[in-house]
């Protein structure tokens, strides 16, 4: 190993050189990395239910891409005031992008004209009324219609509601900028709120920037002032940031020429990066500046010496951190399994540069002057610290095991009642546009939740949902839904066949003659579907009446916001229950739509955090036990990244913050990045105690690892502290809950395995008695 590194120090120039030139062209790939801005790509696009209704109901994609438009007022009837409206929607489906629009003009009515029924529209001609006449008609319309209402109409005609089926194509990146201009007129005169899926994804690519230059300046501030003040040397200031700079470049360049993007996941990553890489360097800089050579000393012996007596730690952390991160290729879901293979490469990059960058630029720099750098390394206050608090423990062994004991109680309590969270609105702050015009308008139309139903019959039978004893039956079932306080809107056939026999009879019922409801269904088919619905809602009923499919719209009861999981699921049961009282076991039914998308999620996020937080530790076992050639030692590294998740739960429950996409990373950083220091401690303990009684090696092993490993952690703390600047709220909880998680883990490391060491001493040191006792007395016998 020596002649390795000595071979390297002679290569100094090349080793910079050949750096800075893969930097340059790591840089201009960087430079072109993309930025996805839609969230839903966070949720899973293949599992049994997916494949199931794909394949049984022909549904490829449950999110739609709508745009909605809400006015408010007292007063939105009066010509000027629809004619601007009208106005408006028509420059709108004028702008490329734009494919279909339902508006509360071209809403679908029915009117009866003797015996025949005659499907129109709430505005004469499907546009903004012209005439006094026209305008009291429409006004009529809308006031009594039930069809429309909390849909394109609400709060007694005061908002009125234009909803646009738009595309999601990469070539419309203009399309909100366009739709901001074309609605400006619009809010000159009345109140206008919007929401919908292209303006969210307009704010999702702001904040996104925002976040990524603000996080990555913020994360080098903290870095350069913890090096500062802990090695007071410029070399110790600016060499280990320009280490971790190049490793985020090169990652960054990575993700690009692999085509990862930029999301509200892997935003995160240079901060990472520029935190967990820093460790690796101050393991270099404490053992360079521990064991200075007096003048005239070969400087290059010196580097030699600090390189060789950390290479095994630096190597050994990052792998270890490599392969738990790597463990998020096992989950579900791309974003996740991105951020896992280009976070494990950056830790590669860090490692290799703080290994052979660093040293060689040691090699072609002058000879620190200062001697002060030794004596603050070895009796600094950090040193003295960790020795009292890792001393205490030693000597306090069974209150530090009832302490681990509490962790652990703990976390089996609260594990139960922790929160997950599907609801990608609550990324943003409130203060936002899109969320404040989004909540106005859930709460005025009855939210932005779908959820749907879908019945299909036995067989396929044609015009199965023609005959009237079925369609009693799903009656009795949306009846059933209508009920449930969440229900703040339904749109079916069935809803529809009804309105018509209403406008025919008076009575707002299914008919009873099938022959009427045949008639019907013939009316029923000239309506063009952009009338009252768009995109997947004009399959109300397909072509032979083989299939019918209700439409709901869901909120929290009180707020209008979006339901939590635990309400989605007692709605579904809510669900099941109805469709075991009133639908039969010859009907098949399907439950699809964004709420079984999110709680999809959930359940995934839920799965994948345990998953791959178990199979790191395992991986972590693996390769500590090889390095250790302990199994015993390898599971000690384990203790105090248990007692930092530990603590991450009860965090979690003490704060009430959810598990999202973003927030169950922290126990594979955790275990990635904590085993860092339970390794450099216990095999500094390892190496002094071959030479030494366990005692006096626990104390060394104390004194040169306490300095590194509370240096390494308050980097990471401080680095990743930072992210709790970010505009994304999970990001936001993020840098909160890993940096309380690291540090606990950290004082983990200093309190509980030095207790844990005392005990296995002891326990070996029993062992070693009884063995000779017996050896003793076996040679005595004889």
């Amino acid at each position: 190993m020596r002649n390795i590194i000595h071979g390297m120090l002679r290569c100094s120039w090349l080793i910079i050189i050949l750096t800075l030139a893969l930097t340059v062209f790591m840089a201009y790939q960087a430079i072109r990395i993309p930025t996805d801005t839609n969230v839903s790509n966070l949720m899973p696009s293949e599992n049994v239910r997916i494949r199931l209704i794909r394949d049984e109901l022909g549904i490829e994609q449950e999110l739609s891409n709508y745009l909605f438009l809400t006015i408010s007022g007292d007063n939105l009837f009066s010509l000027e005031t629809l004619g601007l409206f009208q106005r408006t929607i028509d420059t709108l489906m004028r702008i490329d992008g734009f494919e279909s629009s339902l508006t509360p003009f071209n809403f679908v009515h029915f009117t009866a004209e003797g015996s025949r029924i005659v499907p129109g529209t709430l505005a004469p001609d499907g546009r903004a009324p012209t005439t006094e006449r026209e305008l009291e008609l429409f006004r009529d319309r809308v006031l009594n219609q039930t069809l429309s209402r909390n849909f394109v109409a609400a709060d007694d005609g005061r908002i009125l509601t234009a909803i646009f089926n738009t595309s999601s194509g990469e070539e419309n990146r203009n399309l909100v900028p366009a739709f901001i201009e074309a609605i400006a007129p619009l809010e000159k005169e009345v109140n206008v709120y919007y929401s919908g899926e292209l303006p969210f994804r307009d704010r999702v690519g702001f904040h996104l920037a925002k976040d990524f230059s603000i996080l990555l300046a913020l994360a080098l501030a903290a870095i350069l002032i913890i090096f500062y003040l802990s090695f007071r040397s410029i070399r110790a200031l600016f060499l280990p940031v320009l280490v971790v700079l190049i490793g985020a470049t090169w990652t960054m360049g990575f993700m690009s020429m692999m085509g990862y993007p930029i999301t509200v996941i892997t935003v995160i990553i240079p901060s990472l990066i520029l935190t967990i890489g820093s460790s690796y360097t101050i393991h270099v800089l404490s053992e360079y500046y521990r064991n200075p050579r007096p003048d005239g000393a070969d400087k290059k012996e010196w580097i030699a010496d600090a390189v060789e007596h950390v290479i095994r730690t630096v190597i050994v952390a990052g792998l270890t951190t490599m392969i738990c991160f790597l463990s998020l290729l096992t989950t579900s879901l791309p974003p996740l399994q991105e951020f896992g293979l280009s976070i494990s490469l950056g830790i590669f990059f860090c490692a290799v540069l703080a290994l052979f960058f660093l040293p060689a630029m040691f090699a072609i720099l002058p000879t620190p002057k200062s001697r002060g750098h030794k004596e603050r390394i070895r009796r600094g206050f950090l040193t003295k610290a960790v020795i009292i608090l890792g001393s205490w423990s030693a000597r306090h062994r069974f209150v530090v095991t009832g302490i681990f004991a509490l962790l652990f109680l703990g976390f089996l309590l609260v594990y139960p009642h922790i929160r997950h969270q599907s609801d990608y609105f609550s990324y943003f702050p409130d203060s936002d546009r899109i969320i404040s015009d989004t909540k106005f308008i859930n709460r005025h139309t009855g939210g932005s939740q779908t959820f749907n139903i879908t019945f299909t019959a036995p067989d396929g039978e044609a015009g199965y949902f023609l005959q009237p004893d079925v369609l009693r039956r799903v009656d009795a079932f949306e009846s059933h839904l209508a009920s449930h306080p969440s229900v703040t809107n339904k749109l079916s056939f069935l809803g529809i066949l009804k309105n018509m026999n209403a406008a025919a009879t008076g009575r707002e019922e299914v008919p009873e003659k099938k022959g009427l409801i045949l008639l019907l269904n013939r009316y029923f088919r000239l309506i063009p579907t952009g009338k009252f619905a768009l995109g997947q809602e004009s399959s109300l009923i397909n072509d032979n009446g083989s299939s019918v499919t209700i439409y709901l719209k869901l909120a929290e009861a009180e707020t209008f916001a979006f339901m939590n999981e635990e309400d989605v699921r007692a709605f579904i049961r809510y669900v099941n229950d109805g469709l075991d009282a009133h639908i039969t076991g010859d009907m098949e039914s399907y439950l699809w739509g964004n709420t079984i998308l999110l709680l999809d999620s959930s359940r995934l996020i839920k799965r994948d955090q345990m998953r791959s937080t178990i199979l790191s530790m395992i991986l972590g076992v693996i390769v500590t036990a090889f390095v250790f050639r302990s199994v015993t030692f390898s599971f000690l590294a384990l203790i105090p990244l248990l007692s930092g998740i530990f603590w991450y739960f009860l965090t979690l429950w003490v704060s009430n913050i959810p598990l999202d996409m973003t927030t169950i990373l922290v126990t594979n950083v955790t275990v990635g990045v904590g085993l860092d220091d339970a390794v450099h401690f216990i095999l500094q303990y390892r190496n002094q105690r071959a030479r030494k009684d366990w005692k006096p090696a626990l104390q060394t092993a104390l004194m040169i690892t306490g300095r590194p490993i509370v240096l390494t952690t308050l980097s990471l703390v401080v680095g990743l502290m930072v992210l709790t600047f970010a505009t994304f709220t999970p990001v936001v909880y993020f840098g909160y809950l890993i940096a309380g998680t690291l540090f606990a883990a950290m004082l983990g490391t200093v309190v509980f395995i030095p207790a844990a060491i005392v005990f296995h001493e002891n326990i070996r040191e029993r062992k070693t008695r009884r063995r000779s006792l017996k050896q003793f007395s076996d040679s005595h016998a004889s």
